[in-house]
């Protein structure tokens, strides 16, 4: 469930989200403070606005300024650090139980 594309992307966006929503939150109150709507289906309206608001600006963020930012960071580190420096290495070994529990421990 976790490895949905949504869910992915939700994951992906959720730091342009924390950082764009009290932008939306306060145009928002500008607009609307002392005269919020009364009726629920206005309320209900508004808030789904909000919603859709704060995830296309979120959206906008990530793929035209955090998504291209990380890109060129990742370019410029690549030319900087040898490129053994970001390759995977595995796990060091742990000692075997026998050794840890005599006090043997082997210096690899």
């Amino acid at each position: 469930m976790l490895s949905k594309k949504v869910v992915v992307m939700g994951g992906l966006m959720s730091y342009s989200l924390y950082m764009t929503h009290a932008l939306i939150i306060s145009d928002y109150l500008s607009l609307f403070w002392g005269r919020e709507p009364q009726s629920l289906p206005l309320r209900l309206g508004v808030l789904l606005l909000i919603v859709v608001a704060l995830l296309t600006t979120a959206a906008v963020f990530y793929f035209y300024i955090e998504e291209p930012a990380n890109k060129k960071l990742r370019h410029l580190l690549k030319n900087r650090f040898p490129a053994t420096f970001f390759e995977k290495r595995p796990a060091p070994s742990p000692a075997p139980l026998d050794n840890l529990i005599s006090g043997k421990v082997s210096k690899d």
